[in-house]
Formats: structure tokens, C-alpha cells, sequence
């Protein structure tokens, strides 16, 4: 053929059996440097025993109580299965879509499962040793544990309350030291977390006797500052009998007084304010609720004291508005004789409650001693817009009884009688009588006898001041009272007090309240 070139062909290599032989041997090699290769990564491996096994091949939970079978604490691996068994039985008890549903379980928790573990095998180690003080010291450390945690593992911590009260009660050896740190603990945490009040009465009153006269305290097994015992006891305590008395309250309010009056005594023994104003309060709203108003008061009255000399102004705050509203409970009619003692504290004031008093019940003419008292002890120590107030009051109140015969009297005068009142308007000269004289409180300060109501129509202008001659006057004498009525003076006026009062001042007042009386007689 055309083009080709006629080569020869190349055969195939071939290989000796010698040469076979002769490659084997590094084969081999290669062979045994992966078997080395494995057996070197192998050994960086941990070696596990029987438990680890245990535990990559079944729940931790599982395998950790086999193990604790295993050590010979047949009584702790017993408990934690109860435990799980609890957790389980109340979860499907309560149901999907429920906070018990979504509760952390113990099972599934490695840490807590733990110190359970530990804290229960030292206990029953303690227990075969026939130490009792220590096995409850263990059970009290695992619950007090589980107490501080949040409220999912606060079912732990009561069973195992449970178990420290157990094993506490009736133990003496250290004179009944940590039966009484177990029972306030626990009381505080029924108090405090799971708001049992019933249990942690009960156990709250057994520490308390337990460490009455004793400076035991729970500083250590809760790990924060803590008062003795007996005082921490009775704080809890009485904030507990406050809290049943308040629920019997409505039901039967004998249980609630003597539930209050026993929380009264357990604030006491703790010795803090604040707790004996709580406590005081209750049993005064208990009180009430019996309609026994006088035990009330008397108990707020005992309250407002308290928080006065210890300064607690909310306690003072609730104490009178409870007082307010016994007094207003007993219907109290005659709340004169009640109210002196607070009026003395504010000068003339008591005086014009007084006036208030006598005016509401229509008997307004009573109220003229008070008024003049009040007048001068305004004059003494008030202030001259309270003397201007209580000056207008008792114009007020003077003219209240005998103003309509004083209308009639001045309509029934000739012209000439009129000029007369007009001129004296004018002039202020007296002329029913001859001469002029006018009284001053100065002048008045160092009588020896009150003026008659003679006088004292003539000196106040404040007052009123018409004309009245022959026997027009007795009604002007029925303004003031009777002429034996004797008002008494202050005996000692300072000089700043009687610039405040000048009789000029006065005379204008008088001016302008008369102008005012004779405009509105013209008109009719």
C-alpha cells in the first residue's frame, strides 16, 4: 500500500516471574504501614470502660443509677428513679401546651442528676455510719440547692425537705441546732416560694421554740447575713398569722382577731417597727370587722404613736385614715369631746371647730364665747389673715339671731332717726350715750374682769354697731349676751400683736359691713 511504511510491531512487555517475586515485597511494606497507621490512631482513643459504655449505649439517667446499685447505694439509686418517676407522672398528668409540659425535665439534665448523685450517696454513707447530724446536713445542703434555683426545680427542693425533716426530728445531740435551722428553712421556703402558709406555720412555730434564748443562725446553709434564728422565725411568722388572719377575716372575724393579736406578739419578740406597725394595723381592721370600734381605736391610736417616735409616715398615713373610719363606724355623735385634744395644737383653731359645731346644729348663738376666745388667741399667736377670718366669723355669727328685729327696728325710725344713723355712719360717735369711749384688746389686756356685753357692743365695730337708745338698747345687749356673761382677756398682748389690730382698722371694717346693712334696709 501507497504511503505506509512496513514496521515492524512492538510486542507487549513481558514480565518475569522473577520480577512478580521481586515486587511483592513492597506491597507488604505498604500493607503494614496502614495496619501501624491504625493501630497508632487507636491508641489516641480514650479507653472506656464498663460504665462509659453503659452510658453511650443507654440514657444517662439509666446508667448512672445501675452505677449507683453498683457501689452498693440501693437507697439513692432508688430515690433518683422516684424522682424522674414523679417528673414523668406529673408532666403527662398536666398535659401538652402546659408549663408543667414545658418544664425542664430531671431526666435530661446531666448536672442537676449529678449532685444529686453525690449529695444522696454522702447521706446514706453517713446514714450507715450511724451519723445523723451529717446525713441531714447533706439533705439540708441538696435542698437548700434546689431552693435558689428558679422555681422549675423547687419540687425537688421540697421532696427533699421532706427528707432532711425526716431525718432531723427528734435530733438532739447538738440541743436541737439543726432540727431548728431545717424547720426555719424550710417554713421560709413554703413561705416565700411555694405561698403555703399552713405548713410553714407549723414548722416556722417549732423553730421558734426550738431556738428561743439561743444566737443560732442560718448564715452558713444559706450562704447570705442572717439574724438569730428565734428573730428570723418570728419575722416570717408573724407576716403568716397576718395573712390567715386576713383570709378568715371575711368568714369568721373572732379567728381573724386572735390571729392578728398572735402575729401582734411574734412582731414584737422580733423587735422591729416596721413589723409591729403591720401587725398593729391588722389587728385594728380585724377589730372592725367585729364592730368592736373601741379596740380599734384605741390599737390605731397605739399604731400612730409608734410610727410617729420611729418615723414611719406611711404607717402614720394608714393609721388616720383607719382612725377616720372607725370614728365614722362607732357613729359617734358628739365629736367635740374628741377632737379638743388635737385642736389645742393649732391655737385658735379649736375654737372655730367649736363655732361649726354649735352653727350646724342651729345654735349659733352658743358660739359667741368661742368665737371671742378664738378672736384673742388669733390675736396672740395667728397670723392677720386668721385674725381677719375669725373677726368676719363672728360678725357673722353674732348677727345671725338678732339681724331681722335690727331691720325692723331701723325701718321703724322717723327721717330725723335715720340722719341720725347716717351722721353717726359718718362721724362714729357714739349718741346714745354722752361722751365716747372705745375698748381696745391692748386696753382690754389688763382688766381684771371681762367687759359686760355693754362694753363690748360699744369697743368692736367688728362686730356690729347700730344706734339703739332707751329701750331699743336690750336688743343690742341680745347681740353680745347677757350683761353677767364675763368673756375673758388674755392678760399679756405683745406690742407686734396690737400694731396688727389698731382700732382704725377696725372702725373701717365697720364702715364698710354697715354701709353694706343700711344699703340692703334702703332697698326695702
Amino acid at each position: 500500500m501507497a504511503g505506509r511504511t512496513n514496521k515492524p510491531l512492538v510486542k507487549p512487555r513481558q514480565i518475569s516471574r522473577e520480577h512478580i517475586v521481586a515486587l511483592r515485597p513492597a506491597r507488604h511494606r505498604d500493607i503494614k504501614g496502614k495496619i501501624e497507621y491504625r493501630e497508632e490512631l487507636r491508641a489516641t482513643l480514650p479507653v472506656l470502660d464498663v460504665n462509659e459504655i453503659r452510658r453511650h449505649r443507654i440514657p444517662f439517667h439509666e446508667a448512672m443509677c445501675s452505677e449507683i446499685e453498683e457501689e452498693g447505694f440501693h437507697e439513692s439509686s432508688d430515690y433518683i428513679r422516684r424522682l424522674i418517676q414523679l417528673d414523668h407522672d406529673t408532666r403527662q398528668k398536666a398535659g401538652p401546651e402546659t408549663l408543667l409540659w414545658k418544664r425542664p425535665q430531671l431526666r435530661k439534665h446531666t448536672l442537676n442528676l449529678q449532685k444529686l448523685r453525690f449529695g444522696l450517696t454522702e447521706a446514706e454513707t453517713a446514714k450507715k455510719k450511724g451519723n445523723k447530724g451529717s446525713e441531714a446536713h447533706e439533705f439540708l445542703r441538696l435542698a437548700v440547692f434546689f431552693m435558689l434555683k428558679n422555681q422549675d426545680w423547687w419540687w425537688v427542693a421540697e421532696q427533699l425537705f421532706l427528707l432532711c425533716v425526716e431525718a432531723v426530728t427528734g435530733f438532739r445531740t447538738d440541743g436541737g441546732r439543726k432540727e431548728a435551722t431545717t424547720r426555719y428553712i424550710y417554713g421560709l421556703f413554703l413561705f416565700q416560694k411555694l405561698g403555703d402558709v399552713e405548713r410553714a406555720k407549723t414548722h416556722l412555730q417549732i423553730a421558734r421554740e426550738l431556738s428561743a434564748g439561743k444566737s443560732w443562725r442560718a448564715t452558713k446553709e444559706l450562704g447570705q447575713p442572717q439574724d438569730t434564728i428565734y428573730i428570723e422565725s418570728n419575722s416570717i411568722l408573724y407576716k403568716a398569722l397576718i395573712e390567715l388572719g386576713v383570709r378568715a377575716r371575711k368568714t369568721d372575724p373572732l379567728i381573724a382577731v386572735k390571729l392578728c393579736t398572735q402575729a401582734h406578739r411574734r412582731a414584737l419578740e422580733c423587735d422591729r417597727p416596721k413589723n409591729v406597725a403591720d401587725a398593729l394595723l391588722e389587728l385594728a381592721v380585724s377589730y372592725q370587722s367585729t364592730q368592736e370600734y373601741d379596740m380599734a381605736i384605741m390599737t390605731l391610736k397605739q399604731l400612730r404613736d409608734m410610727c410617729s417616735d420611729n418615723n414611719l409616715s406611711q404607717g402614720l398615713c394608714k393609721a388616720h385614715l383607719e382612725l377616720a373610719f372607725s370614728y365614722k363606724s362607732a357613729n359617734i355623735r358628739d365629736v367635740f369631746p374628741t377632737i379638743r385634744p388635737f385642736m389645742f395644737s393649732n391655737c385658735g383653731t379649736k375654737h372655730l371647730e367649736a363655732i361649726r359645731l354649735h352653727n350646724t346644729k342651729g345654735a349659733t348663738h352658743k358660739a359667741i364665747p368661742a368665737l371671742v376666745t378664738s378672736l384673742f388667741k388669733m390675736h396672740q399667736h395667728g397670723t392677720p389673715e386668721q385674725l381677719e377670718q375669725t373677726r368676719a366669723i363672728a360678725a357673722a355669727a353674732a348677727g345671725t339671731d338678732v339681724m331681722p328685729p335690727i331691720g325692723k327696728l331701723i325701718l321703724s325710725k322717723d327721717p330725723e332717726s335715720l340722719k341720725t344713723l347716717v351722721a353717726w355712719k359718718e362721724s362714729q360717735k357714739p349718741f346714745w350715750k354722752e361722751g365716747s369711749y372705745y375698748f381696745a384688746p391692748s386696753s382690754m389686756a389688763d382688766k381684771s374682769v371681762g367687759p359686760t356685753a355693754d362694753e363690748y357692743a360699744q369697743s368692736y365695730s367688728g362686730l356690729m354697731r347700730v344706734p339703739f337708745v332707751g329701750k331699743d338698747l336690750e336688743l343690742l345687749k341680745r347681740l353680745m349676751g347677757d350683761e353677767d356673761d364675763q368673756i375673758p382677756f388674755p392678760k399679756q398682748i405683745s406690742e407686734e400683736r396690737q400694731l396688727h389690730v389698731s382700732a382704725p382698722r377696725r372702725k373701717q371694717k365697720s364702715d364698710q359691713k354697715i354701709s353694706n346693712t343700711f344699703e340692703i334696709g334702703s332697698a326695702t
